[in-house]
């Protein structure tokens, strides 16, 4: 599906979207298929969620938690990504499979051998000095340490003392993948340890596996996609390389769907791969090439299904609807553009039955929402979808009909970004749960505050009020 991409516009328009995204929103809530439960993560830490009563409990009430962390459709299980400090290279070569232990050191032989034959410059080394240390992205830290953990004489003298040490004072930490059962908290599973970040979590559809994303070494705009099996026999089994954000399994739970790069930059694919075999069991075999393998040595030998070409862009996501369909957000644009075009994002559907692909959002619709198109989420019955808009509104539009219902007026709005606070969830497939104002029309009077702390509330799909979820949760954990 190669094209030939060459209008300067698109391409500024495609550089700017990047750049005015920025990431996805730090704070969410995720619910089971019945809506009994949710999996709430704010500031870094991680609470269980009573759907019927709002009662929250502890999971990490510390902090340290990734990005979008997930819960199984029938709430039995849980699944995050947790940083854990260390202060010694050992300690976590230790801790990680000794394929991934031996990447670190080859990654770390191959720098010291750049800065040696002066390929690199001392001062590239610390160019982020001074940058506070952020486990999603810890890897650069690990090749840094692990050069300088026994330097030779050639690579000490040309990093000099003062580039020596701020090397060997660099902070470390290590990820770990994390599977508890809703029920008994303390019986969790490490399914996978990483000297990278990882996020987004992912159950399949019947509870038995874990899909998660880990940024590329070389890119971190672009992700790996990669699935642990909740029984632990396999804690990384690398599906695709150089996707976007958004991935989902299909509903049988045998094929994951994706956005990956094809070729160019900006150019990307719409495909879905099958991973598991008529028996159940994932397609494995050894990588090729075991050095170019972001964790551990095991890939999916499956080739993908191309669905739809597209373009690429980070933050692009797709979503299965019940019935097999595919949706995703896009540029509506045709390629190659010529200079008349104006790019805008919409929603589109890929139907298996037809091979067809179509525009399902009226075109008012698509210039309201923007590139905010790229956190849409499809109603569990696949009758409606989410759509958030800027300071923290969103739309709740069902399909065929000609307007969205929009529960937040413009004077309701809140926050100063057009990134959400938080993005709205199906809780069910009538009910929302969404972020609103302290001083919001959905809370009653008696329960009104400063306009400094947000609530969580449901609302149904009409937009009216069902009940206050975050009434007795604490002030450091509302978004």
């Amino acid at each position: 599906m190669n094209r030939n991409v060459t209008t300067w516009c698109l391409r500024v328009f495609l550089l700017l979207t990047i750049l005015l995204a920025g990431c996805f929103p730090d704070n969410s809530l995720v619910w089971s298929g019945d809506g009994a439960w949710g999996l709430f993560r704010a500031e870094g830490k991680l609470f269980l969620v009573e759907g019927a009563t709002g009662k929250l409990t502890p999971v990490e009430p510390d902090g340290g938690v990734s990005n979008m962390p997930g819960i199984s459709a029938d709430g039995k299980h849980i699944a995050y990504v947790k940083g854990v400090p260390c202060t010694e290279v050992s300690e976590g070569l230790e801790a990680f499979p000794p394929a991934t232990s031996a990447m670190v050191r080859r990654d770390a032989e191959q720098l010291a051998q750049k800065v040696v034959a002066g390929l690199v410059t001392p001062e590239a080394l610390t160019s982020d000095k001074g940058k506070p240390f952020s486990f999603t992205e810890p890897y650069s830290s690990w090749v840094l340490r692990a050069m300088v953990e026994n330097p030779e004489d050639a690579l000490v003298e040309k990093l000099g003392p003062d580039v020596l040490a701020e090397c060997r004072d660099r902070d470390i930490g290590y990820c770990r993948l994390i599977v508890a059962p809703r029920e008994d908290l303390q019986a969790s599973r490490t399914l996978a340890t990483l000297p990278t970040a990882a996020f987004r979590c992912r159950f399949s559809p019947d509870g038995r596996y874990v899909a998660y994303i880990a940024p590329d070494r070389e890119d971190d705009d672009v992700g790996t996609l990669l699935v642990a099996s909740v029984d632990g026999r396999i804690g990384a089994l690398q599906i695709v390389e150089r996707i976007a954000l958004g991935y989902d399994w299909r509903p049988d739970s045998r094929a994951l769907a994706y956005l990956k790069q094809d070729g160019d930059s900006l150019l990307g694919v719409v495909e879905e791969k099958v991973i598991v075999d008529t028996a159940g069991a994932l397609r494995t075999e050894l990588a090729a090439n075991p050095d170019t393998a972001p964790v551990g040595i095991l890939r999916c030998p499956s080739e993908g299904k191309q669905l739809s070409g597209t373009l690429f862009q980070p933050l692009m996501q797709v979503q299965y609807g019940p019935s097999g369909r595919l949706f995703f957000s896009s540029p509506a644009v045709t390629i190659p553009t010529s200079d008349l075009d104006e790019p805008t994002y919409s929603l589109f559907c890929y139907d298996p039955v037809t091979g067809t692909v179509a525009n399902v959002l009226p075109a008012a619709l698509s210039e309201t929402i923007g590139d905010g198109i790229n956190f849409f989420s499809i109603s569990p019955d696949g009758k409606r979808v989410l759509l958030t808009m800027e300071k923290n509104r969103f739309a709740i539009y069902a399909f065929g009909e000609k307007t969205p219902e929009v529960p937040l007026d413009e004077d309701e709005g809140f926050g100063d970004s057009s990134l959400p606070e938080m993005l709205p969830s199906w809780r069910t497939s009538a009910q929302i749960a969404c972020l609103v104002s302290g001083e919001s029309r959905f809370l009653s009077d008696d329960v009104k505050g400063s306009a400094d702390r947000n609530e969580m509330v449901v609302l149904n799909v009409s937009g009216d009020f069902h009940s206050h979820l975050s009434a007795d949760w604490p002030d450091d954990i509302m978004p």
